[in-house]
């Protein structure tokens, strides 16, 4: 299921008051054309464009599941001579915390790519349990994302609100629940997620399988998608996302599979139902382990 919805209009820019106090303050990259939700089979995405010619930047938000993490990606040739892995300081105005993130980069065909995972507007660590759920009203309170990376001039991106474009992601992603199979209002009530029995670092390791050929000197990503039936056994495996190549998200699937041990979800009632786990595998040349 592919589908494409635009969100009409650009938005007018609001430019933070405290922004003429910075030294030196980031490039502005105004909002240009048109937000547009993309429905994945496996995930939603939001796209716009900032700026323009040269120094036009492609913003992706990305939600492989609901809530309010996202993985954000950044296109563009401002981002060509970045290192594979390094550090990143990413704000969400006007009253995010400036929050430090280990990024990737890489190519999106011959376009430089640079990924932050698992971003929340109020500039927390997306990965930690209990945090407080972003009200709409924060939603569209975020008027700006700013950037500073090593060795590049630190920008911004001019959104005006996020509001209206981060609901459109939600529609989408309550779409994406029924196409999987799940009814989102359970979804919503339940009283347990499904939950790892042990870590799930545990479940794969470079040392036990043999890597292709092609992967066994580069760093290779895989998120995932495990379907959990109500006796907490894996029913099927799906890859959500990877960096490269087909052979080795086959690998990491068919070992999950096989190894992951859960807990299975539990309704409003406490009665387990069917649900899903999404995580991600980092695998490491070299022979390091998986994390």
């Amino acid at each position: 299921m592919v589908r494409t919805m635009e969100w009409l209009g650009a938005f007018a820019l609001i430019l933070p008051a405290a922004a003429a106090a910075q030294d030196p303050a980031p490039e502005l990259l105004a909002h240009a054309g048109k937000w547009q939700v993309d429905y994945d089979k496996e995930a939603c995405h939001l796209l716009a464009k900032f700026g323009a010619g040269g120094d036009e930047v492609i913003a992706r938000f990305t939600r492989y599941r609901p809530g309010d993490p996202f993985d954000l990606t950044l296109y563009g040739k401002r981002l060509r001579g970045l290192p594979s892995r390094l550090n990143v300081e990413v704000a969400f105005g006007p009253a995010g915390a400036p929050l430090a993130r280990e990024a990737m980069t890489g190519t999106a065909g011959k376009i430089p790519m640079l990924l932050l995972s698992a971003l929340r507007l109020d500039g927390a660590a997306g990965e930690t349990a209990n945090l407080p759920t972003i009200s709409p009203a924060r939603e569209a309170a975020t008027a700006e994302a700013s950037f500073r990376i090593p060795r590049k001039q630190a920008f911004r991106l001019g959104f005006s609100s996020l509001g209206p474009p981060l609901a459109a992601l939600r529609a989408c992603q309550t779409d994406l629940l029924r196409h999987w199979g799940f009814d989102p209002e359970v979804e919503a009530r339940l009283s347990r997620p499904v939950t790892p029995v042990g870590e799930p670092a545990s479940w794969l390791n470079t040392a036990d399988y043999p890597l292709p050929p092609e992967i066994a000197d580069n760093n290779v990503v895989v998120q995932y998608r495990l379907d959990v039936d109500p006796e907490g056994i894996v029913s099927a495996c799906h890859v959500v996302y990877r960096t490269k190549p087909d052979s080795f998200a086959d690998l990491t699937c068919r070992e999950m599979s096989r190894s992951a041990r859960f807990r299975p979800a539990l309704d409003a009632a406490g009665k387990p139902v069917r649900s899903f786990y999404i995580n991600k595998v980092r695998w490491l040349a070299r022979d390091e382990d998986a994390d």
